[in-house]
């Protein structure tokens, strides 16, 4: 499904939004210019740890001043800034972005697009060779197009007691996966608005955390922590809450789901074909996350009265103690971001300490 003729940008709209945008990209080359210290260390993408904020591009000088001012991503994204869906509509970036934010946008929607080869290190082991692959439906940035994708169990050499899917293809000279004798079914989620969900305090996840259900409503949810070879640190993004914000998530999913290495997952650098690792560079993957990142929600859908019936009957029988409409500024989450023990008949055999086979 395309977004309607209404809901795309206007070719005047497009070339206003680009003025301005150059106008900022004008004033941020000075200002990135005059606001680099003359002792500060260097930018590394490979070393970028911080908290939820996006990391500066790397390098120094005026490459790295235009850089990050978007001008590369102006060129690379221009024909998307013509054609995208409208500000807050489906599939559209958010109306909140800054010009910067929104350049990024629109070269990540290219860039979600690239369309791997074995030559570039697709591989050994993958399910898609394009991010879109699984993110297009009805829109760029949506769900699977399979309503259910059956997931084998496999084991996890590097983490011991760990187990993930096993990925569909293998490239010719390197021995399948071998299944763990469990499997389950999964479609691939929607990724709109995760953006604002990133930015999220810890805080405001750890006010609905219950897990030994001190108010007696039935409900235990706990947040997950990983050390990652350094501290302990909460948890929010994948079905088992794995990663801790929306870069490394970005990251694990292109290795994961491509097998391309990358300078957001650190966690695994190499992998075992033939092409030099990182197989995705820092540009293209700041580029991906600019896309995720800058998704607006899904626009909220009319309210009729039996629509707000529905509502009603939700919270009435008790939904909304894990699937909270609300969490701090944001509005339409309905979940908590938090880890919850759904029983055996979830169980489908993926462990990803601290979540258990039976916690999602």
């Amino acid at each position: 499904m395309r977004p309607a003729a209404g809901l795309r940008w206007s070719r005047s709209a497009a070339c206003a939004a680009i003025s301005v945008a150059l106008t900022a990209l004008s004033l941020s080359v000075t200002a990135s210019a005059e606001s680099i210290p003359a002792d500060a260390p260097a930018r590394s993408d490979t070393a970028y740890d911080g908290p939820r904020e996006r990391p500066l591009p790397g390098g120094s000088g005026l490459a790295w001043v235009f850089d990050g001012a978007g001008v590369d991503d102006l060129v690379y994204g221009w024909d998307e800034l013509l054609t995208m869906p409208a500000p807050d509509s489906l599939g559209g970036p958010r109306s909140t972005l800054t010009p910067r934010e929104l350049l990024a946008f629109a070269a990540g929607r290219v860039a979600f697009r690239i369309r791997y080869t074995v030559e570039q290190g697709l591989g050994p082991h993958y399910n898609e060779s394009a991010c879109s692959d699984c993110h297009a439906h009805p829109i760029q940035g949506g769900v699977g197009t399979l309503p259910q994708h059956v997931i084998h169990v496999r084991e996890l050499p590097e983490l011991p007691g760990d187990t993930v899917g096993m990925r569909r293809v293998t490239i010719a000279g390197h021995a399948p996966e071998q299944a763990a004798g469990r499997r389950g079914r999964r479609r691939t989620p929607p990724l709109f608005g995760l953006g604002l969900l990133d930015a999220l305090p810890d805080a405001v996840l750890s006010e609905n955390t219950d897990p030994e259900d001190r108010d007696h409503d039935g409900i235990r949810g706990w947040m997950a922590e990983k050390s990652r070879g350094g501290p302990m640190r909460p948890t929010r993004f994948g079905a088992k809450a794995h990663e801790w914000n929306l870069w490394r998530f970005v990251g694990a999913a292109m290795q994961d789901e491509m097998g391309m290495t990358n300078p957001a997952s650190p966690a695994r650098p190499v992998d075992a074909d033939a092409v030099a690792d990182p197989e995705v560079d820092a540009r293209t993957m700041r580029r991906v996350d600019g896309f995720v990142r800058g998704l607006a929600p899904p626009p909220p859908a009319k309210r009729d009265a039996e629509a707000e019936r529905g509502r009603a009957l939700f919270a009435g029988i008790g939904c909304t103690g894990c699937h909270r409409e609300t969490l701090g500024t944001v509005q339409g989450v309905y979940s908590d971001l938090l880890l919850h023990d759904l029983g055996e008949t979830l169980d489908a055999g993926l462990d990803d300490r601290p979540a258990n086979a039976r916690t999602w």
